[in-house]
């Protein structure tokens, strides 16, 4: 499990893709309401797109943590389960596999965004 306190350094959300700054120069700003610009991009076809998916990463970054939160609270139900029983127990490992799964995907995700 991962520290999600404040001490990440990156700007707080929610951010929003500032309808204004688009308009100028065409490029889209990433920014939250109030604050600075989090993120500029260039006017390149794929931007609009890319804005809004920049914009929700604090949030997606948050239910992130959570889900891993989840993943482990899930593994260590699995292996209780598989300990107390030997009744479907090949379903229990299985699902324990997955859930395991699930958690290193995230934990290799919460490695690229947090040192």
């Amino acid at each position: 499990m991962h520290d999600s306190s404040p001490a990440r350094n990156h700007t707080p959300g929610p951010w929003f893709v500032d309808p204004y700054g688009a308009s100028d120069t065409g490029h889209y700003l990433i920014k939250p309401i109030p604050g600075p610009v989090v993120c500029e991009l260039d006017p390149l076809p794929e931007a609009a797109a890319n804005a809004p998916l920049i914009a929700a990463a604090p949030e997606l970054f948050q239910i992130l943590l959570q889900f891993e939160s989840a993943c482990e609270s899930r593994i260590a139900d699995l292996r209780e389960a598989s300990a107390a029983t030997g009744v479907h127990r090949e379903s229990i490992e299985r699902q324990l596999r997955r859930w395991q799964d699930w958690r290193l995907e995230c934990q290799r995700v919460i490695k690229r965004i947090l040192p």
